[in-house]
């Protein structure tokens, strides 16, 4: 019983309402999991530019889904300016 209720819910998801896309997201939230643990176990010279694409994939595919305005352009470049920024110190 409790099986097929979570197939239901989780993996194929109610139809309409405020979550009906959130089923959908499990896959990437266990790959990208995943993928951190991956390279948590690799170099730090591997690891960290891995980590940066990643990073930087995550932020354009928000952008491209998120409502922008033009006045928003410099606040976008900071985000993805901050990305180098962020990683720079846990590199040392």
């Amino acid at each position: 019983m409790g099986r097929g209720l979570c197939r239901r819910f989780f993996i194929a998801g109610r139809r309409g309402g405020q979550f009906r896309g959130l089923p959908g997201w499990g896959g990437s939230w266990i790959l990208f999991g995943s993928a951190l643990v991956c390279l948590s176990r690799f170099d730090r010279w591997v690891s960290f530019p891995l980590l940066a694409a990643m990073m930087f994939a995550a932020a354009r595919s928000y952008f491209s889904v998120a409502p922008v305005r033009a006045r928003d352009r410099y606040a976008i470049l900071a985000s993805y300016v901050s990305i180098p920024l962020a990683l720079w110190p846990t590199f040392k």
